[in-house]
C-alpha cells in the first residue's frame, strides 16, 4: 500500500479545488468592489461573497450570468474600436491567415483591457480573465484534460496565496515538484511557480 502511494500524485478534483477553492478566491477579490454592486442592481439574494460557506451555487449562477454579460460587451466593444479593415480578408490571405490574425487583435483588446488606466474596464477584463480560466478547468475536470488543468493549476497560485489557502498552494507545488522535480533545473521549476494570473 505504502509503496504504490508513491507511484500517484494527487490531481485536481471537481469540487474542491476547482469550484471551491477557485470560485472563492474570484468571489474574495471582486465582490466588495463590483459583483456586489450588481448583486444589489439586479436585486439578487441568498449571495454574501463567500460560496463556501453558503450558497455555491447561487454564486456560481450570478457569476455565470454577470460573465456572459461582459463577454458580450467586451466583444461588442471590440467591433466598435476596431477598424473596417480588420474584419475584412486581404486579398493574398488564407482563411485561415485571416482567423489567426482576428485572434491575434482580439488577444491584444483582452490584454490592453486588463492594463487600462481606466478602472471599471480593467475590472471588468480582470473578472473576464478569472472566471473564464474557471470555467476552462471546470471543463477540464469532466473532460480529463490532465494538461490543462496542469497548466490552469499553477497559474492560480498567486490568487491563492492572497486568499489564504496555503493549503492548495502547498499541495500545487508538491504537485509540480512531484511531477517535473526530477526533469526540470531548480531555475525551471523556478519559473514553473511564478504566478502570472493577476499581472497581465
Amino acid at each position: 500500500m505504502i509503496e504504490s502511494l508513491t507511484q500517484i500524485t494527487v490531481q485536481h478534483d471537481y469540487f474542491h479545488e476547482t469550484r471551491m477553492h477557485r470560485q472563492y478566491s474570484i468571489w474574495r477579490s471582486k465582490y466588495g468592489c463590483f459583483l456586489q454592486a450588481l448583486q444589489l442592481l439586479l436585486g439578487w439574494k441568498r449571495i454574501n461573497g463567500d460560496p463556501v460557506k453558503s450558497c455555491m451555487q447561487e454564486h456560481e449562477l450570478f457569476s455565470y450570468i454577470v460573465e456572459k454579460a461582459l463577454r458580450r460587451l467586451r466583444f461588442q466593444r471590440f467591433i466598435d474600436h476596431s477598424e473596417a479593415t480588420v474584419f475584412s480578408r486581404k486579398q493574398d490571405e488564407s482563411a485561415k491567415d485571416h482567423l489567426l490574425r482576428l485572434d491575434a487583435n482580439f488577444s491584444t483588446f483582452c490584454n490592453n483591457a486588463e492594463t487600462s488606466n481606466d478602472e471599471p474596464t480593467r475590472l471588468c477584463a480582470l473578472f473576464l480573465k478569472e472566471i473564464e480560466s474557471y470555467l476552462r478547468c471546470i471543463h477540464g475536470v469532466r473532460n480529463q484534460d490532465f494538461w490543462l488543468l496542469e497548466i490552469e493549476g499553477k497559474n492560480w497560485l498567486g490568487a491563492y496565496k492572497v486568499c489564504g489557502k496555503n493549503n492548495s498552494v502547498t499541495e500545487t507545488l508538491h504537485r509540480m515538484d512531484t511531477l517535473y522535480g526530477d526533469q526540470m533545473s531548480d531555475h525551471d521549476l523556478e519559473w514553473l511557480r511564478m504566478n502570472k494570473f493577476f499581472c497581465p
